[in-house]
């Protein structure tokens, strides 16, 4: 993949030169830490204590560190929405200011965990709802009677969605589409279908 897909805010170029200055031996337990638990958003690798422990230690504060934190984990999910093998995502790391000895490190969690993350994301999806049960009924709209005889066909549908919460009841959402809504709807859905289809 020739076109970079990592941004070049000035952000990111912050935390590469933070990342720079980690210690070659820590940076591979950084990213450790930070990639076992990234499938879990509940969950933050490092606990407050942690992190002023890492304050002293690397002598930045601890929005820098966050920083940090946010711009590895950017990497990993743009690693794994784009599918890359490690040393395609080493490529990627070649076109910012990395240094090589941190490119390596990346390429390596990715080469161990990269495969364990996908399958977790896969697993935990990407929001906290699913879809449980749809239901729907058509509607005709009449004109008014001084108007034309004229009916509008309305589509109505609910969707109960389902939360990991087993205590919680499933929210319903409710729909109501035009004849020509229904049809860009179903277009798009087929689009995504594809999608999936070619990923699978």
């Amino acid at each position: 993949m020739d076109k970079s897909i990592l941004p070049k805010t000035s952000n990111f170029k912050e935390a590469v030169a933070m990342m720079n200055n980690v210690e070659p031996n820590k940076f591979p337990l950084l990213l450790t830490r930070i990639i076992k638990v990234l499938h879990n958003k509940q969950v933050q690798p490092f606990s407050d204590e942690e992190l002023s422990q890492l304050e002293s230690v690397l002598d930045v504060s601890v929005n820098d560190i966050k920083n940090v934190i946010d711009s590895c984990s950017f990497i990993f999910e743009q690693s794994a929405y784009f599918n890359l093998k490690s040393s395609d995502l080493g490529d990627q790391l070649k076109m910012t200011e990395l240094e090589e000895n941190k490119i390596g490190a990346f390429e390596e969690i990715w080469e161990v965990d990269g495969g364990n993350y996908i399958a977790q994301i896969k697993e935990t999806g990407v929001t906290p709802y699913s879809a449980e049960g749809l239901r729907f009924q058509l509607h005709l709209q009449m004109a008014q009677s001084s108007m034309s005889r004229l009916k509008d066909p309305l589509a109505l549908f609910e969707i109960s969605l389902n939360t990991d919460d087993v205590n919680k009841e499933p929210e319903k959402v409710l729909l109501e589409f035009s004849h020509d809504q229904l049809f860009d709807f179903y277009q798009q859905l087929e689009q995504i279908q594809s999608q999936l289809d070619n990923l699978g």
